[in-house]
Formats: structure tokens, sequence, C-alpha cells
């Protein structure tokens, strides 16, 4: 039995703790995806803009650029001097010496337009003919590619990035001339812009974290990067599949084999290029990994913190059912008189409180069982005692009637009718009675008393007629008036009045007996209503009143007991209360 009792509350304990760990855990798992998922995508959406904006500013650094050499370009095309030249060479109309000095004329206009923009080095001119002239600001020569001249002529006059040339140290960008009078093409020209001036812009960027920034013409050629040996290659696969040219600007978040990575692209409008920025997300995504592992430590705090809170809980819980249980079983065992301390304000402090009550109940019932066995014993007794049978008496008393009828003496008949039916009530067996017979009983009693007193007792009966339905404790009513009678009205000279009432109120009988005798001080009052018969002594007369007090509460409880008022030399009323019983109920009063 104790190993069961053991393991019981070893699982109790276990119970709470393991609710207020799964509770707790759950919690702490909710709040920290929660702030988990909202902080990621914090993360997310700062890198986004981020990497937009610094993209886009970089774009317009380098687009600014372009712009500065479209411009050139479009007055190289509308210059007089260009214009003449190319005329003059594809009709072949310059002498050796005129074509020298227009070559110098030309190189002159060249000069005032690149000698002063960094971001022109080379200018070369071709002829419908097929001749140029060339000019540079370095001493270095480039050789040119007459294989771009288609893609030149679908642009219609339209400046064309061509990428970079094949030192791969400059990127060409070139226009049809066409003439100002015909509109028809006199040639083209072609301006060598260094690739570094690109690059610049690019290059040595903070924002790209082991990424890198891409220039990709329209054949998906890269013609400038960050990292120089992915120049001249073609865009990657993983790039491609995502560049989507219907669109000026686009952020994605690609995958690859498990990497994953930024990328945002521009076209830029100056070139028709792409601008494309690739970083990988795990370069943005450290302060994520490093708040992953904070959440970790904090979830694993909360969860240790959770254990020793479970456990202390679960502890203290158990210290009080284990004092419950102890006191249970110390009572099952038969201490009646034990108390459980458990003084906690929670459901098992109630549960302790009312095991108390009904300790203090049953100790109280116990109590009440005993006394009334004792009264009973006390009652048997005192019958064992009187050696006159009450059946013989009551039929003594009849024949007593009787002769007084035949000797023509009715006093002592109805004397002797009234004993007998006071004392037939009195053996009847039930220990209840109804209002009316109980009232019946006490005229009776009056009778025979008015015969001792005379016109010195006066009785008034204020009992309601709806009462007599009702059962009380039989000679319950009686004692009180006797009483009043002998206690309250004796050596009284004027006229005693003793008054009986009887009515509902709030679903509850209330009697009361009212003379206007003698009266009683406080102090006898107070040893009438209690329990210690000692403090009595010698007055005997109070004894019918105290055990008409103990029946009641015996029957109805420590709150039905005996209310009396009385002022000296001016009167006494006693009255009690009890709860309506109908025959129906009356079985379920008996104790």
């Amino acid at each position: 039995m104790k190993r069961k009792r053991r393991r019981f509350r070893f699982q109790l304990g276990a119970k709470y703790a393991f609710t207020c760990i799964t509770l707790c855990l759950l919690i702490t798992l909710f709040l920290t995806t929660l702030y988990y998922s909202y902080f990621n995508k914090k993360i997310t959406d700062q890198t986004e803009n981020y990497l937009i904006n610094m993209s886009v500013q970089t774009s317009k650094q380098i687009e600014k650029s372009m712009i500065d050499v479209n411009e050139v370009l479009f007055c190289l095309q509308k210059e007089n001097i260009v214009q003449n030249y190319l005329y003059a060479v594809n009709h072949d109309s310059y002498t050796d010496y005129q074509e020298y000095l227009a070559k110098q004329l030309l190189q002159k206009k060249v000069y005032d337009y690149i000698l002063f923009d960094d971001n022109i080095s080379h200018v070369c001119f071709v002829s419908e003919s097929g001749k140029g002239a060339y000019f540079t600001k370095t001493a270095k020569l480039l050789q040119q590619d007459p294989s771009i001249k288609p893609q030149i002529y679908r642009a219609g006059g339209s400046p064309v990035w061509e990428g970079f040339d094949e030192t791969r140290q400059y990127i060409r960008v070139a226009a049809q001339i066409n003439s100002l009078l015909t509109m028809k093409p006199l040639g083209y020209v072609v301006l060598y812009v260094p690739r570094e001036r690109i690059e610049n812009n690019i290059s040595g960027l903070s924002y790209v974290r082991n990424g890198n920034v891409f220039l990709v013409d329209n054949n998906s050629n890269i013609i400038s990067c960050s990292s120089e040996d992915l120049v001249g290659k073609k865009m990657e696969n993983r790039y491609l599949d995502y560049l989507n040219l219907a669109k000026t600007m686009k952020f994605q978040t690609i995958s690859n084999d498990g990497y994953n990575e930024y990328i945002y692209y521009i076209r830029l409008q100056a070139s028709g290029l792409t601008l494309l920025t690739s970083i990988p997300k795990v370069s943005y995504q450290n302060t994520i990994y490093d708040m992953r592992g904070f959440l970790l430590s904090v979830v694993l705090s909360v969860l240790s913190v959770g254990v020793i809170f479970a456990i202390v809980f679960a502890k203290s819980i158990g210290h009080n059912i284990r004092r419950l249980q102890r006191a249970m079983n110390e009572f099952g065992e038969g201490e009646f008189n034990i108390i459980c301390t458990v003084k906690s304000s929670d459901e098992i402090g109630m549960l302790s409180q009312q095991f108390n009550m009904m300790v203090y109940n049953i100790n109280d019932l116990m109590d009440r069982v005993y006394r009334e066995t004792m009264l009973k014993q006390e009652a048997e007794l005192k019958s064992l005692r009187m050696q006159i049978n009450p059946h013989f008496l009551y039929n003594t008393l009849d024949t007593i009637n009787w002769i007084a009828r035949e000797k023509n003496i009715p006093q002592i008949g109805w004397i002797a009718k009234s004993l007998g039916d006071m004392m037939r009530y009195t053996i009847n067996g039930t220990d209840f009675a109804y209002v009316k017979e109980e009232v019946e009983n006490i005229h009776n009693y009056i009778k025979i008393q008015e015969v001792r007193y005379g016109t010195g007792l006066q009785f008034e009966e204020l009992v309601d007629l709806s009462l007599y339905e009702y059962q009380i404790p039989k000679l319950i009513i009686q004692p009180l008036i006797e009483n009043a009678i002998i206690h309250g009205l004796d050596g009284k000279e004027e006229t005693g009045i003793v008054r009986i009432a009887g009515k509902m109120e709030n679903e509850v009988l209330r009697f009361s007996v009212i003379d206007n005798g003698i009266g009683m001080e406080q102090k006898k009052i107070d040893q009438i209503l209690t329990d210690n018969n000692e403090l009595l002594g010698s007055e005997r007369g109070a004894i019918g009143l105290k055990n008409v007090n103990q029946r009641l509460k015996l029957y109805y409880g420590e709150y039905h007991g005996l209310l009396i008022q009385s002022i000296v030399d001016v009167g006494t009323e006693v009255s009690f209360c009890i709860p309506l019983l109908s025959l129906n109920r009356v079985s379920d009063a008996k104790l």
C-alpha cells in the first residue's frame, strides 16, 4: 500500500512538472519562432532595400559616364567637318594633301571633344568606302573590326555599346553617321572608353560582400566585372534563367544546388547594357545566424528556469497533498480530532478547509448522537423506576371519570379525562405530532391548571389554523407553558396571562410563549441556554426549558434552540423556530 502511494505521489508531481515544462517549452518555441521569423524578414527587407539603393546609385554613376559618351557621339555625328570629310572620302574628291589637311582639321575638332574627357581615349571614323581616320590620346594603336558594321547600321544612328575590343581594355561605342542633307549613310564612328572608367564605379564597393557586380551586353557577355577573371565570359545560366529583360529592374533570391544568392539587375537606358549585382545570402545572414544562437541560448535558459520552477512548484503542491492525505489517513484510522494544517489559498487549501469542516461536523454529529443516546437512556431509566404501568394509570383515570359522572361530580370527571388524554398523548410511541394534537394537549393541561388557579390564570391561544397540517416534536410547547405558569406566575397577585402564538415566517414555523410574570435576569437565561447542567445548581424549575432547548438542537441543529427574552417584573417571552415539516417529510427529521 505504501509503495502504491509513493508511486501515486511521484506520478502526480511528475504530471505537474511535465505540464509546466511543456507549456514553458511551447510558449518559448512559439515566441522564438515568431521573433526569428520577424527578424529574418526584417533583415531580408533591409538587405533588399540596401542592395537596391546601392545598385541604383552605382548604375546612376555608370550611366552618367555613358550619357557623356553618348553626347560626344551625337555631336560628332552632326559636326560639319565630320560630314564633309566622310563625304569627300566616299567620293574620292581629296588629293593626298587635301586629305591630310582635312584630317588635321578633323583631329583638331575631335580633340576639342575628347582631350579633357577621361571617358574617351580613342576615336575612329570609317567611311562607306572603307577608308578611315584614327585619333588617340595615347600612343597605343587599336585594330579596327569591320565585322561590327552591320550591327551599327541596324541601330540606324543610335549609339551601340559593342562591348570590349580585342585587347579587353576598352569598351567600344559606335554609331552610324548619316548625311544631314540626304540622310544617307556616310560611314560610322567608334569611340573607345577605357574599361577602368566603368570598373572604377564597380570595384571596391563595400556593400558587395563576397559577391560580384556584372556589366552584361545584349549577348549576355560580361564586359565588366568586379572579378577580373570573369570578364569576357558568358553569364552563367543560373543568372540568365532569372534575368527578365522585359523589366528595367528587379530584385530576386535565387537558389542553385543549395547555394542561395540575392540578385538585383538594372537595364541601363543610355547603353542597353544590364548591371547585375549578386551577393551570397549567407553574407548578409551572419546576423541572423548569430541571433539564432542567441535565441537558442535564451530557450535553454528559459527551459532551465522553467524546469526548476516546475520541480519546486510540483514539490510544493505534492507537499500540501501529502499533508491532506496524512490527515485523511489518520481520520480513517479513528483520529477524529485531526486538523489539516495546509494554509495555502489555492484549491488544495480549500479542500483542506472543507476537510476540517467535515471533521468538525462529524464530531458535532457524533456528539449530538451521543447526547441523544444518553437522554434516551436516562428516560428509559426513569421509566424503569416508575412502578406504575402507564396504561394501568390511564385506565384508572378513565374509571375515576366514570365514577365522578355517576356521583354527579363533573369537575372530577373532566379533570380525570383531561389527565387521561394527556397520558395517552404522552405514551404514544411516535416522536412527532401534528400541531393540532400538540394544541389539544396544551388545552387539556390548561383545563387542569385552571382548576388550581381559577380566575388568577388567563390563557390565550393564537396559533394559525394553517399550521395544523405540519408536525413538530411532541411535548415541545407544553413544558414552556408549564414553566410560565409555575415559575413565572406563581406568587403573582394580579391575573396572570399566558399567551401561545404560532405563525409561519420565511418558510419556518415560529412559536412563542409569553407571560406577564416576574421575569428573570440575563444570568439565569444564560445558565438555562448553556449545555452545562451544573450551572443551574438547585434551580430545578429550569430543567424543562433546558430539555426543550437540547431537544430542538438535537432535532434541527445548533441554530434552532430557544430564544428567551425577559424583563424582571414585566414578563418573559420564550420562542423557537423550526423548519417546515409536512406529513411527508417527518420521517426525514427523525434521528
